[in-house]
């Protein structure tokens, strides 16, 4: 039985694992060290896309400060959901504790460690990234 059939369960199990995994990141009592805690341990970090914000080829997007779902990650099933869950939370702790927010060593390790299990695509995706960068950085 498909765990994930709206979009409100969507959310609401994405903003549960941003609470587990991102908000606990971030205690009350570090606040005067973290003057961005208040805002990350609110799971409204996590929304669905404004019709138009992403393309058809991506289910989610992270961001400095939230992570945005495509409207209709539901209709792909649970695996689906879970693996672009993790992900995106995966880029958003990655970049923010070890400022690898690409498909790096420590974006994989976040990633497996919150469920992520299709790593083929970005080995591909991150492959293709460190060929431009080191052909930016030659041009000098």
């Amino acid at each position: 039985m498909r765990r994930f059939r709206t979009q409100k369960s969507v959310l609401q199990y994405a903003r549960e694992q941003w609470t587990l995994h991102v908000a606990s990141l971030f205690p009350c009592e570090d606040d005067d060290l973290f003057p961005f805690g208040p805002r990350f341990r609110n799971p409204r970090c996590v929304r669905l896309a404004r019709p138009g914000e992403l393309d058809d080829s991506h289910y989610g997007k992270c961001t400095e400060d939230e992570v945005i779902l495509a409207r209709d990650l539901h209709e792909d099933g649970d695996e689906e959901v879970i693996d672009t869950v993790a992900h995106e939370i995966a880029h958003f702790i990655a970049g923010l504790c070890d400022g690898d927010d690409m498909h790096g060593e420590e974006w994989r390790k976040r990633a497996e460690a919150l469920g992520c299990r299709d790593f083929h695509q970005y080995e591909e995706e991150r492959r293709e990234e460190m060929s431009q960068q080191a052909s930016e950085s030659s041009r000098g």
